[in-house]
């Protein structure tokens, strides 16, 4: 009889993960998030007062809004200027604000930026956040550079139907985040950077792969146990992609 090897038994164990966290996040939608997610919802997170409406990605709900607002916290941002892309509420801008950066946000969901717009003013951040609305860069002036790229994108490689599911589906073959790593480059400073999250619950491996052959280079990863998956918070710096025949610098 033949043996079972151990990458079958990991990937086993990553599948039935996937099924209980399935299962248990259909249970929690049903019995406490539906009735949030369908009505103007209002909730406090790291001192900011946030309201949160129908279709647009509510960050008391999710987990990965709040690990990313909180690495957020954690990093000096006076003085920056911060591109939160895929903005939502706003909470990753507001916090970047409140730690003095200069924030642009931007959101596919026009309901999105108005909630964006609502809660900057709520929080007393109207001068340093301008949101509006753009599908990805499409519509931030040419010329326009970042020190720092946030973004919290779509997990799942699957067409989005309607104006909630942008926040959560990437397209097939995560084509939206594809899109992202070709053109993000071109709006960083020199020396700038960006930040995404992911699920571990999201094909991690073909998404990096995705921002490696863009050229960017990983500065950084900060691994979040979460139940039955894992959250990754990774930092790029962009460089330069080397082309065949190119020599190293003597």
């Amino acid at each position: 009889m033949s043996g079972t090897n151990s990458s079958d038994i990991q990937t086993g164990s990553v599948r039935r993960s996937s099924l209980v966290r399935r299962a248990s996040f259909y249970v929690a939608y049903h019995l406490y998030a539906k009735r949030k997610i369908r009505r103007i919802d209002h909730t406090s997170l790291f001192g900011l007062s946030i309201t949160v409406p129908p279709t647009v990605f509510h960050p008391g709900l999710y987990f990965s809004s709040k690990a990313l607002a909180r690495y957020v916290s954690t990093i000096p941002l006076a003085g920056k200027h911060v591109l939160d892309m895929g903005c939502g509420s706003g909470i990753i801008g507001l916090v970047a604000a409140s730690h003095g950066a200069t924030v642009t946000a931007v959101d596919l969901n026009a309901k999105a930026v108005e909630a964006t717009r609502h809660n900057a003013d709520r929080n007393g951040f109207t001068s340093l956040i301008t949101a509006f609305q753009s599908n990805l860069f499409e519509s931030i002036p040419d010329g326009m550079r970042f020190d720092v790229i946030f973004w919290n994108p779509p997990f799942y490689p699957i067409a989005p139907r309607h104006e909630a599911g942008l926040a959560w589906n990437a397209g097939e073959n995560h084509d939206v985040i594809r899109e992202f790593s070709r053109s993000a480059m071109s709006y960083l400073v020199a020396d700038g950077f960006l930040v995404i999250i992911l699920s571990t619950d999201a094909g991690v491996t073909h998404v990096l792969n995705m921002f490696l052959e863009s050229g960017y280079e990983p500065d950084g990863t900060i691994v979040i146990p979460h139940l039955f998956e894992r959250f990754l918070i990774i930092r790029f710096r962009g460089c330069a992609p080397r082309h065949d025949g190119e020599e190293d610098a003597e």
